[in-house]
């Protein structure tokens, strides 16, 4: 008879064990008298309990691994001393001295051969001031006071190189199996520092090593001429093969950031290039500051517009208000006062005569106070057209608006050559940027060279440009999951700018349409409002919801919502028309260079139709809008702030008057204000 096990239920998952802590650590005295930190540790370990055991708490400022062969030989040709010499100054003076300077750990292999001999000897020579840390297999390794290697692992067996700082011996019984490990082990020490690999020489191992720092978005500096790997990769970067038949070879080469430098190149060249590619991509990384800075000072010479536009309208509006106030609040006190007149007003009015009777009584018995209220609010409408006139006077000297524009446009030409850059597009292709021709960053930096220079020749050469402070790329300036430097696979472009900008789209339809029906709605609603003040014989006030609905109207008509709608609505479309025309393509069809070419170029062909659109429509309207602000302060110039009689009707009420007309321009062209690009 045979039992069968219990089957377990379907959402009963068995977590996975825990990992194993490291044993404690140790200290290997070697014959140079250095003393290293060493711990074993199980292939399972976690970076962060290793570097606690190693005692290793205080974060460097960079990371290099250095993956290469540990022998230096070709199958057929020995490395000769000249290349030896080279590869000697190479790592001390390049990599060891420039860790020193910036404060960088160091990590490799660990055995005392090949790199990671001269690894070791360049840090000794600096005085041990890098932590150089080794990760090889425990069973494998030879060091003062370790235990005998088995006969059977004796020939694979290797010494510990004795000027390294740190080991971490992983229990595996092979060469290789240790990778997991070093890279967990990287990933802790570098969770927000730059890290970098340098690859001389190299084999298989060395391959898994640079295709786990590919996958994580680290540059790869190639030392060509150092034979075996290094040269193989070297060969394939610069030959752009159609196809790669080892699929790891394969996605270094189209995934990776690989620098290539000649073996035989100075040392201060290495040291240079360690420098830059540890502080990212600098080109790129200054192309995102320049769209940082254009930005924050587009949204903050965007604010000071809306601001400033606000406030006149505001300031129109309460100046009308007032105005309207005042008068009604003298009228009905003269009413009030005189019987006759009274009686004039009951019959003329359809509200009821026992309501009018209590605001009669109101008005009898607080009268004085009423008075002394609108006497002060003569002084509060003549002060409103005053301050209303500089803000006029404010708006047009310091142009905020035509600031904005220009830096906004300016930023957004940088986002584009940004996505262009990084997905290796057009200008940017390989094929374009090989010597003798310009390199992908040389012509990155000439066109943000052009765009600064442009921007530099107009007003906005006489405000200043505020640091950005924030995270670069800034905040919701690339699509979620998009780290804003990694190049650009077709399919990632298609996700991060393309989906990106079509979900955008789609999403601002929505709120412009809602927009448009609440202030169609909002319009007919005032209209009405004003027909029942007519009804009720309050026909004063009907001047306030008359300007309302033509103020409404005014933003409705520069506002442009509905030609708005009509071009997001296109742009949504041919967005959409172009990711199903790659979608179609066949594979062999999506790896041809012309087609990630068309498909770049048609991308930012649309977004830039479609931006530049909104950018000669906010031209005309801030044309406009000078051209109102003005005539507005030549009015008051020649006009001057009159003081309106509190027992004058409000035709005659030069304090309203100058109230409205203050106020008309600002309503009907400060309302030109699409909402912000997206950035």
């Amino acid at each position: 008879m045979t039992t069968t096990a219990p089957i377990a239920p379907a959402n009963d998952v068995t977590p996975p064990p825990p990992a194993t802590p490291p044993k404690p650590v140790e200290t290997v005295q070697f014959d140079n008298i250095n003393r290293a930190k060493l711990v074993r540790v199980t292939n399972d370990a976690k970076g962060d309990e290793i570097l606690q055991a190693l005692g290793l708490t205080t974060q460097p400022k960079a990371l290099i691994t250095i993956s290469g062969g540990a022998q230096l030989l070709d199958q057929k040709t020995t490395l000769d001393e000249h290349l030896d010499k080279r590869l000697t100054q190479l790592f001390s003076r390049g990599i060891a001295r420039t860790a020193a300077d910036i404060g960088a750990a160091l990590i490799d292999g660990g055995a005392n051969s090949g790199v990671m001999a001269m690894m070791g000897q360049g840090v000794a020579d600096r005085g041990y001031k890098s932590p150089l840390i080794g990760v090889l297999p425990a069973p494998l390794v030879r060091y003062p006071g370790s235990a005998d290697i088995p006969p059977q692992l004796q020939a694979q067996a290797a010494d510990l190189e004795p000027n390294h700082s740190h080991f971490v011996l992983v229990n595996t019984p092979q060469w290789g199996g240790e990778t997991n490990v070093m890279y967990h082990l990287a990933e802790a020490i570098a969770p927000s520092i730059p890290a970098l690999t340098v690859l001389v020489n190299g084999g298989d191992l060395a391959c898994e090593e640079v295709l786990r720092s590919v996958r994580l978005g680290w540059p790869v500096i190639v030392v060509s001429g150092s034979g075996r790997l290094a040269d193989e990769i070297s060969q394939l970067y610069q030959e752009q093969t159609d196809f790669i038949p080892d699929p790891r070879l394969a996605e270094i080469i189209n995934d990776g950031h690989i620098f290539l430098l000649p073996v035989d190149a100075r040392v201060e060249e290495l040291e240079r290039m360690i420098r830059r590619l540890l502080r990212g991509d600098s080109t790129l990384r200054l192309a995102w500051e320049r769209f940082a800075i254009y930005d924050a000072n587009a949204n903050r010479h965007q604010n000071s517009f809306k601001s400033i536009q606000f406030n006149i309208l505001l300031l129109g509006v309460l100046g009308t208000f007032l105005a309207l106030l005042q008068a009604s609040m003298n009228e009905m006190l003269f009413l009030v006062k005189a019987d006759s007149a009274w009686e004039l007003a009951l019959d003329s009015t359809v509200l009821p005569r026992w309501w009018m009777n209590f605001v009669r009584w109101i008005f009898l018995r607080t009268g004085f106070i009423i008075e002394q209220f609108t006497n002060l609010l003569r002084y509060v409408i003549i002060v409103i057209p005053i301050i209303a006139t500089a803000m006029l006077a404010a708006a047009n000297r310091f142009n905020a608006g035509s600031k904005w524009l220009l830096l906004r446009g300016t930023a957004e030409g940088v986002k584009r050559e940004i996505f262009r850059y990084r997905a290796k597009a057009e200008i940017y292709n390989q094929q374009n940027t090989h010597p003798p021709k310009k390199s992908r960053e040389a012509r990155l930096a000439q066109e943000l060279q052009n765009m600064s220079s442009r921007l530099m020749q107009t007003e906005v050469n006489i405000s200043a440009l505020m640091n950005h402070d924030g995270p670069i790329p800034p905040q919701y300036s690339t699509a979620p999951g998009d780290d804003g430097f990694t190049h650009l696979s077709p399919e990632q472009y298609l996700s991060y700018r393309i989906e990106d900008q079509y979900k955008y789209y789609r999403s601002k339809t929505q709120k412009l349409e809602k927009q448009l029906k609440r202030l169609q709605w909002l319009i007919y609603i005032v209209g009405g409002i004003g027909t029942l003040l007519a009804a009720l014989g309050l026909e004063l006030w009907i001047a306030l919801t008359g300007s309302l609905v033509t103020a409404l109207g005014t933003y409705l008509e520069y506002q442009q919502i509905e030609k708005t709608l009509l071009t997001y609505n296109q742009a949504a479309t041919d967005l959409a028309n172009v990711r199903g025309w790659w979608i179609a393509l066949a594979s062999a069809e999506q790896e041809e260079q012309s087609n990630i070419d068309m498909l770049v170029q048609q991308t930012e062909r649309i977004l830039y139709g479609e931006f530049s659109g909104w950018m000669q429509d906010m031209q005309d309207a801030f044309d406009a809008l000078r051209k109102e602000q003005e005539k507005a302060l030549k009015n008051s110039e020649q006009q001057g702030i009159d003081v309106g009689n509190p027992h004058l009707q409000k035709d005659n009420n030069p304090a309203l008057t100058h109230s409205a007309e203050t106020a008309t321009p600002s309503l009907e062209h400060s309302s030109v204000l699409p909402d912000a690009k997206p950035s």
